[in-house]
C-alpha cells in the first residue's frame, strides 16, 4: 500500500470513529465484532470448523434474525466501528444479511463478511451491491475445476467463477467505490503450483485485490495426533508456502505472535453469546449474551477480566493451537 493509498484509506475508514468509541477504545472495550449470521454451511471443505468439526461439536445450528441483530447491534454501537457478519457458517444462506448491513451502516459501523460467492444470484448481487457493504472476502482455492473442487467440496468451479465475474461487472457498471472485492487465495500442496497466475486471474475476475494466505491446519479441533498428523500430510505445502516450522503434530508456527487481537474483539455466535475468539469454535469461554444483557457489565466482569489476562499470559491450551502469527498473509496483489 502505497503511501496515498494508505492516506485515503484512513480517511474512509475516520466516519466510523464517533467520539465515544474512540473513548470505549481506550477503556478497553472491543473495537470489532465478528457476529455469525449462521453456523450453517452448503459446502463440505475438508478442514473447515464447520465441515471437520461438526461431529465434535456440541454447537447447535440455526440462523441469526434481523430483529436479534438490530438489538445486539444498538447494543454495542457505541463501542465498535466495524463488524463482520460471518464465522461459523456461509453468510448468505442467512438472506436477511443486505437487511444487517443496512442497519449497520445506519449506525455507522463499518461491515465485511467471507463468502464462498457459491450464493451469488442476479438478485444477490444486486442486494450486496446496494446495501453499503463495505468488503466481501471471497473464498476461492484453485484457478482450475481440479484444484478448486478438491477443497471447496459441493462448488461447481465454472459456476462460481461466472458468479464473481458477474458481480465485479456489476459493481463496475454501477460506477461503486464499495464493497471492496477481495478474493482469498489459501496456498495448500494441491495448488500451490498456482500462485503464479494470481495475477491473471485477478484481472480475468475484476476483484480489487488478492490476498494470498498460509493453510492453517485445524489442530484446536482435534486431540488425536494421528489426525492431525494426516491432514499435513494431505494439504500442507512445502516451506515456502508453509506457517509452520516442521509437519508434524505439535509443530509450531513461524513468525511471531504478538499481543492477541482478540483482547480487543469478540466472536457473538448466532444466538447471542459473546465468546472469546475465532478458535472458541465450540464457544467454551462466554462473556454472556447480548440478547439477554448489555455489553459493558460483562466485559468488565471478574470472569471477562480473568479471561484475558490468561490470553494475555498464554495460559490456555486453546492459545498453544492458536495459528495466527505475521506469516498468515503471504501476499497480496
Amino acid at each position: 500500500m502505497t503511501p496515498f493509498e494508505r492516506l485515503a484509506h484512513y480517511r474512509r475508514r475516520a466516519r466510523y470513529f464517533t467520539f465515544w468509541r474512540v473513548v470505549n477504545r481506550f477503556r478497553g472495550y472491543p473495537t470489532q465484532l465478528l457476529i455469525e449470521t449462521t453456523n450453517v454451511c452448503n459446502l463440505s471443505c475438508p478442514m473447515c470448523t464447520t465441515a471437520v468439526g461438526q461431529n465434535e461439536s456440541e454447537r447447535k445450528k440455526g440462523y441469526l434474525h434481523l430483529a436479534d441483530f438490530e438489538k445486539i447491534l444498538d447494543k454495542v454501537s457505541r463501542y465498535i466501528n466495524s463488524v463482520g457478519l460471518f464465522y461459523g457458517g456461509e453468510p448468505m444462506l442467512n438472506k436477511q444479511l443486505p437487511q444487517m448491513v443496512a442497519y449497520a451502516r445506519e449506525k455507522r459501523i463499518e461491515t465485511f463478511f467471507s463468502t464462498n460467492a457459491t450464493m451469488l444470484t442476479d438478485e444477490a448481487i444486486e442486494e450486496i451491491l446496494g446495501c453499503g457493504l463495505d468488503k466481501m472476502t471471497i473464498s476461492c482455492d484453485g484457478l482450475s475445476k481440479e484444484t478448486y473442487e478438491k477443497y471447496r467440496v459441493g462448488a461447481d468451479f465454472d459456476d462460481v467463477y461466472a458468479k464473481i465475474r458477474k458481480l465485479a461487472r456489476r459493481k463496475k457498471e454501477r460506477n461503486l467505490v464499495r464493497p471492496h472485492l477481495q478474493l482469498q487465495f489459501i496456498v495448500m500442496k494441491h495448488n500451490q503450483h498456482e500462485v503464479a497466475g494470481l495475477a491473471e486471474a485477478k484481472k480475468d475476475l475484476g476483484v480489487d485485490e488478492v490476498v494470498v494466505k498460509a493453510v492453517a491446519i485445524p489442530t484446536w479441533i482435534y486431540d488425536d495426533a494421528g489426525k492431525i498428523n494426516a491432514l499435513f500430510a494431505e494439504w500442507l505445502p512445502e516451506k515456502k508456502w508453509s506457517k509452520y516450522k516442521g509437519d508434524q503434530a505439535g509443530a509450531e508456527v513461524k513468525g511471531k505472535q504478538n499481543r492477541c487481537e482478540w483482547l480487543h474483539k469478540g466472536v457473538v455466535h448466532w444466538d447471542g453469546r459473546l465468546s472469546l475468539c475465532c478458535f472458541d469454535y465450540d464457544a467454551k469461554f462466554v462473556y454472556g449474551n447480548l440478547l439477554t444483557a448489555p455489553l459493558a457489565p460483562m466485559w468488565k466482569s471478574a470472569y471477562g477480566l480473568k479471561l484475558r489476562s490468561e490470553v494475555l499470559n498464554r495460559r490456555f491450551d486453546l492459545c498453544s493451537r492458536c495459528s495466527i502469527s505475521d506469516e498468515t498473509v503471504l501476499g497480496r496483489l
